[in-house]
């Protein structure tokens, strides 16, 4: 038998790798359930303090809870330091996942922080009662100066707190990155739509397999990938909006659906529903092919698939029968059926899923015999509908969103540069003139770090274009793998 080796080598053997996997996510898990009761018990401490006063009974039983969660949070965390950052909580840089019932917490929480310029709460396990009191008096105060900057307000409160003589509770500032709540940067949201796209991609693959073989459908896992890319669409949905022009990736059926799922939440967005409710919407359309049974016959059958689907009360389990649950299955049920007939208009779930997959299953190539139709074709043809199969608000909304050319369309300009479309500006007279930003010379080398261009931009002398486009081509037949094309955005 060989001997052991030190160093990097790995003791365990691959059965123990699903154990440790096992162990590390019940360790993440600790650390939100504790983290949450923290900010559970800050915001009644907090809030019954500034109402009561923190020398009430209410209060004083609220300090007395906040005490004992920042004490049992310390004794397997050890000192605890919350920070906020981009509308997201961590505590010792483990991110808290906060749920519905929890958010008005957080947000008290984030809020108070956020208007004293505090970014960060750190807390010893031995933390005082008095200390903690000082420190919520501070947050829950009035800055001096609402036109004060961020760095004045987090000294006003920085040095409050250190008059009160507090040891066991700091306030710490707003670092560089997370200056701007809920704002990323360029790169960031390129990072994060690209991780968000794919996942979500193999999140329906595996889903649909699953389906097709009899296993249980993994509905959590739907839903954790659908809030992700909702996400990322509030943050910025240019990039996101672009990586529906991927096709085909693994498999139509896949590709399709994550496509469907994307469009379908901006269109949830963009008509005011609430977040919760636009991921019940994307993961109808996520899983909108097994739920409407042959919607895509002609699809399915182009691509390979069998027209055959489980019914929709077959799936009712996996999902759970929770309003949102019911919503999915009534909205893709009958999926083929008119968007308006004599009884009236359909649901909104289900005209939006009627237009975000029409809009996909045309732009998407389906051999030599059927190419793509570009997406201003396909709203042309949705539009003649007369509101009778398609919704003619949400195919103005769904144009609005992706532009006469979409995001992500790759543009050759006479200068024989090679740009993609990543923006459009909107008092533009000529919307076939986007913003561009060009990723390939005229030799076909790479340009890196390239400025947006404007098309729409003329010369002050002469009146005439800056630069013209020569032809636009979908990303689906100006690259031959998807990862070219992500690696452009």
């Amino acid at each position: 038998m060989a001997d052991h080796v030190p160093g990097n080598a790995r003791d365990t053997s691959p059965a123990d790798a699903p154990a440790e996997a096992h162990s590390a996510r019940a360790a993440e898990s600790d650390v939100s359930v504790a983290g949450r009761a923290v900010l559970q018990t800050m915001y009644a401490a907090s809030r019954l303090g500034a109402l009561w006063g923190f020398e009430s009974k209410l209060a004083e039983e609220a300090l007395a809870n906040l005490t004992n969660a920042i004490r049992a949070a310390a004794a397997s965390q050890g000192d605890l330091t919350i920070r906020f950052a981009n509308d997201l909580a961590y505590m010792n840089e483990h991110r808290l996942r906060v749920d519905f019932s929890g958010y008005a917490a957080f947000k008290h929480v984030h809020d108070r922080a956020a208007r004293h310029g505090v970014g960060e709460i750190s807390l010893t396990g031995e933390v005082a009662k008095r200390d903690l009191i000082e420190a919520l008096r501070v947050l829950e105060s009035k800055p001096a100066g609402d036109d004060s900057s961020v760095d004045d307000r987090y000294e006003a409160a920085r040095d409050a707190l250190a008059r009160s003589a507090a040891t066991t509770v700091g306030f710490g500032p707003v670092t560089e990155a997370d200056g701007q709540r809920g704002k990323l940067g360029p790169t960031d949201v390129r990072q994060a739509a690209a991780q968000s796209y794919l996942r979500l991609v193999f999140v329906a693959k595996q889903s649909l397999a699953a389906i097709d073989d009899g296993q249980r459908l993994q509905a959590r896992r739907c839903r954790r990938a659908v809030h992700d890319v909702i996400d990322v669409l509030q943050r910025g949905e240019n990039v996101m909006l672009a990586l529906t022009q991927v096709k085909n990736y693994h498999g139509y059926a896949a590709s399709h659906a994550a496509n469907v799922c994307v469009l379908a939440c901006a269109l949830g967005l963009r008509s005011g529903m609430h977040k919760l409710v636009v991921a019940d919407l994307g993961v109808a359309a996520l899983l909108h092919e097994p739920l409407g049974s042959d919607a895509h016959a002609d699809a399915a059958a182009a691509s390979g698939h069998a027209d055959a689907r489980p019914a929709a009360r077959a799936l009712l389990p996996h999902l759970g029968f929770s309003d949102g649950a019911l919503r999915a299955v009534l909205a893709v049920r009958d999926l083929r059926a008119p968007a308006r007939d004599e009884h009236g208009d359909a649901p909104l779930f289900h005209r939006i899923l009627r237009v975000a997959c029409f809009a996909d299953n045309q732009t998407t190539p389906a051999g030599p015999g059927r190419p793509a139709r570009t997406f201003h074709e396909v709203a042309s043809v949705m539009e003649r509908s007369d509101g009778r199969h398609f919704d003619p608000a949400l195919v103005r909304s769904l144009r609005a969103l992706l532009g006469i050319v979409p995001f992500g369309t790759i543009v050759k300009l006479r200068t024989g540069e090679r740009a993609v479309v990543q923006g459009r500006r909107p008092d533009s007279p000529d919307p076939r003139r986007p913003i561009v930003r060009v990723f390939e010379d005229a030799q076909g080398m790479p340009a890196d770090d390239a400025k947006p261009l404007d098309l729409a931009e003329r010369d002050p002398e002469t009146g005439a274009f800056v630069r013209d486009a020569v032809s636009f081509t979908a990303p689906c037949h100006a690259f031959a793998r998807p990862a070219d094309f992500v690696r452009i955005l």
